[in-house]
């Protein structure tokens, strides 16, 4: 059952829960299938198993509330929400024999962990954790936009805030994608295929963009921990293009990269339950096998 789900019943307290997409995420079918109920049965289906189509009474339902269904309509409601459990229960009793009894636990374990919260924060670090990160944020800026010839703080941080923004200032500064970006998947590189001409209609784009700005690195990529298959910015600490830039000797890049990390770094604290009273518990959120090494990562 979902992590929101759990938080609303009370039984999550007392009886083991799981996830069907969870489960599905472990064997890999979310890749050829899809990770939605509707996916998934679907493909159990195809697979010859007896699995009852979702309905879609909850896409007729949006945009309205209780007093606005008929009684037909509650009665049919009620039959989508029994049939989604029967989908649940079905594709639970074809998946759990599939998956060791550790990775159930596991997975018991990860949303009890958001379902019924036991972890308590000692706001008086967080504080004055906050109050350093804020501080040391507020120099960088000051260096950054000093040398970029900045006047606005705040237009800045939205600029190192954002990916594709961050992707531009770097391209200012010499940085452009690499080829990989638009090649098409298992193609060797060549100019005349379609991801060459969309790699040079780039390349034409930002020399127009920079004013003639010369390459001289290219901008940190890396494949998408959802889909292997294609490739996404390396902006994160953890990124080693991201640090070899912040190691470069250009004393600029390393102020930038500086500042990106240093914004970025707010947003754990977004998310800490900082201003929440410090009695009550905090949810850990996790999501199961979302790369392709199956570790838990954040939800």
């Amino acid at each position: 059952m979902p992590p929101k789900n759990a938080a609303i019943l009370e039984a999550a307290k007392t009886t083991n829960s799981i996830r069907t997409l969870s489960m599905a995420r472990a064997l890999g079918l979310d890749q050829p299938a899809g990770g939605s109920l509707a996916a998934l049965a679907k493909h159990m289906r195809s697979l010859g198993y007896a699995i009852p189509e979702k309905g879609d009474e909850v896409t007729r339902a949006l945009g309205k509330r209780r007093a606005d269904f008929t009684p037909q309509e509650l009665a049919r409601y009620g039959d989508y929400c029994c049939t989604d459990t029967d989908i649940c229960h079905g594709l639970f009793h074809i998946m759990a024999p599939l998956l060791p009894v550790g990775e159930l636990v596991w997975h018991d374990i990860a949303i009890r962990m958001a379902a019924c919260p036991i972890l308590r924060l000692n706001r008086d670090v967080l504080v004055a954790d906050l109050k350093r990160v804020r501080e040391r944020k507020a120099e960088l800026m000051a260096t950054l936009g000093k040398r970029l010839g900045v006047q606005s703080v705040e237009q800045l941080e939205t600029v190192l805030a954002s990916n594709e923004k961050f992707a531009l200032m770097l391209e200012f500064m010499g940085g452009a994608l690499p080829w990989a970006w638009f090649a098409t998947p298992g193609r060797a590189f060549d100019r005349d295929d379609e991801g060459g001409v969309r790699y040079g209609r780039y390349l034409q784009q930002r020399h127009s963009r920079t004013g003639g700005v010369p390459l001289s690195f290219d901008i940190p990529v890396k494949p998408s921990p959802s889909n292997p298959s294609k490739l996404t910015s390396a902006f994160a600490k953890a990124d080693e293009g991201l640090m070899e830039l912040a190691e470069s000797g250009n004393t600029l890049l390393e102020s930038l990269v500086a500042a990106r990390l240093g914004v970025k770094s707010l947003s754990p604290f977004s998310h800490s339950g900082i201003t929440q009273d410090s009695s009550r518990a905090v949810p850990v959120r996790s999501a199961f096998s979302c790369l392709s090494t199956f570790s838990s990562s954040g939800a």
